[in-house]
């Protein structure tokens, strides 16, 4: 979490790109850079500006955001710092680690969430170590990723309360654009819709066209150039899943490159994506693969533009949340001078 929190710091130009996923700028205490974990939460206040494409039709004053983040620890013994921090937020940033998995951790501060009526997206973490440390194929990692999404809408529709309106049990859709997929020690990231932007303006069609295709039972046959569904595919040799096809495939290439310093296929590769790097973040006789691969993943699919979309476009601001947090929060009567004064 720490290391995703500073790709939103680099991007607010508090620290440099080369800081970002090694500084943990949050992490102040002594103890907590030795350990390599975070023991207490700390707070930054971030200005960014968005433009209109990224915004759409969302209500605004304005393209100018400030976002206060808490970093708030993980690990179970410091709970007690999590249940400070969601009391005064308006909405978070769940992270869940790919390779293990939903933690019995994940479950507690999702139920804790739940109870202060803390609005929710989802970071899957560490996907980068699922595909170069376990080697899964494409599919088996889509598989893994999807049951990660299904098992934290299952305990959403586990411990809302019923007559809760701001969480459905489908809560969490990549195709919405409420779940980002990441890698914070190299820093990147991204969402279903900025892949689906990416596709369209490159076949010069529409966003939505992709939106839909690019998660669950969507397969592409690159023989006969157009979508099937899961029966249809099934009788298609080469009908793949817009995901692993439009998506990971690209992502295993690069990632894969990077890993074996094979520097041609990355030039050929950003080339296509049409990515610019300066010639000394590709030098393999100075930086090791892993420096490489960073350099290249944070062109290609910053980690701060993926999490901005989460927090800007998915997340209340503090005057929509207080009209539905207060009648929770809030112990006096509903109609007196300061419940009014909250929900205004």
């Amino acid at each position: 979490k720490s290391t995703l929190t500073d790709a939103l710091v680099y991007k607010a130009g508090i620290i440099t790109e080369q800081q970002a996923g090694q500084r943990r700028f949050t992490d102040s205490l002594e103890a907590e850079q030795e350990k390599g974990i975070t023991i207490k939460s700390s707070s930054v206040s971030m200005f960014y500006e968005l433009d209109d494409q990224v915004l759409g039709d969302l209500k605004r004053d304005g393209n100018g955001f400030l976002v206060n983040l808490i970093d708030s620890p993980g690990h179970v013994d410091f709970s007690s710092e999590v249940t400070a921090a969601l009391r005064v937020t308006d909405g978070a940033l769940l992270v869940v680690d790919a390779v293990s998995g939903v933690s019995v951790q994940t479950e507690t501060v999702l139920r804790q969430a739940l109870s202060e009526r803390v609005q929710l997206t989802l970071v899957i973490n560490k996907v980068d170590r699922c595909i170069l440390e376990q080697k899964l194929e494409p599919e088996e990692l889509y598989q893994k990723l999807s049951g990660i999404v299904a098992r934290c809408n299952a305990l959403i529709a586990t411990y809302r309360s019923t007559d809760d309106a701001i969480y459905s049990d489908e809560h969490f859709n990549p195709k919405l654009g409420n779940v980002a997929f990441a890698s914070g020690k190299h820093g990147w990231a991204f969402t279903i819709p900025q892949f689906a932007t990416f596709l369209a303006e490159k076949a010069k069609t529409t966003k939505e066209k992709y939106l839909d295709r690019l998660w669950g039972e969507s397969y592409y046959s690159s023989m006969n150039k157009k979508w099937l569904s899961y029966e249809q595919s099934r009788s298609t040799d080469d009908a793949k899943r817009g995901f692993t096809q439009f998506i990971l495939q690209p992502l295993y290439q690069i990632l894969n490159a990077c890993a074996e310093l094979n520097m041609s296929e990355v030039r050929t590769i950003l080339s296509k994506i049409d990515i610019k790097i300066p010639a000394d973040k590709l030098d393999e006789t100075l930086l090791d693969s892993k420096t490489i691969m960073s350099n290249v993943m944070k062109r290609w699919l910053p980690a701060s533009e993926a999490m901005l979309h989460l927090i800007v476009l998915h997340l209340p601001s503090p005057v929509q949340a207080q009209v539905y947090r207060i009648q929770h929060l809030y112990e006096g009567p509903q109609d007196d001078q300061v419940a009014c004064a909250m929900k205004a």
